[in-house]
């Protein structure tokens, strides 16, 4: 456990999954609305918003964690190893009355000082030309690595990868 300022990072349990829920539906509802195609954000929410994906993923993934003050989820980060020496972050999210605190660059840190010591990169994928969180990622290190369309269930998703320089890793 970490404590950050009014916050701590824990690690994500069964109990926290309805806030996840409630953020997973604020991100796709509303940040990123006009950055994905039509229908994407209610498909993801079908396949990765179900409590029993969350909970399969917060047994399943190396990192999986959450900010928490005053017993309410201020935060979520989660990923896992890409391999022997990369990991991925694959979800993070503050919600829009939490943001602006350090919230989710405290995040960031703590996923960083959890991974071995022999990971010598860390990436995260985006939506292309989605600005805040693309700013978000350079402003704590990651640089664009590639860009490239993905496919998620059969819909087609302009994305961007950014790489954290392995030297800033640790």
């Amino acid at each position: 456990m970490s404590s950050k300022s009014k916050w701590i990072i824990r690690r994500a349990q069964a109990t926290d999954i309805p806030a996840l829920i409630a953020m997973q539906k604020e991100g796709w509802a509303v940040d990123y609305t006009g950055y994905m195609p039509d229908g994407y954000g209610e498909m993801a929410l079908e396949t990765y918003g179900r409590p029993e994906t969350i909970q399969q993923h917060i047994d399943q993934y190396a990192y999986y964690y959450v900010a928490e003050q005053e017993n309410e989820i201020v935060g979520v980060v989660c990923g896992d190893d890409l391999n022997d020496s990369e990991s991925e972050i694959w979800w993070i999210h503050v919600p829009i009355k939490h943001r602006g605190n350090g919230i989710g660059r405290h995040l960031v840190n703590y996923f960083i000082e959890q991974m071995p010591s022999d990971k010598t990169a860390l990436y995260v994928t985006t939506f292309d030309g989605y600005t805040p969180t693309i700013t978000f990622y350079e402003r704590v290190g990651f640089s664009v690595y590639e860009r490239m369309v993905n496919q998620y269930s059969g819909v087609a998703v302009n994305d961007v990868r950014l790489r954290l320089e392995p030297n800033a890793v640790k």
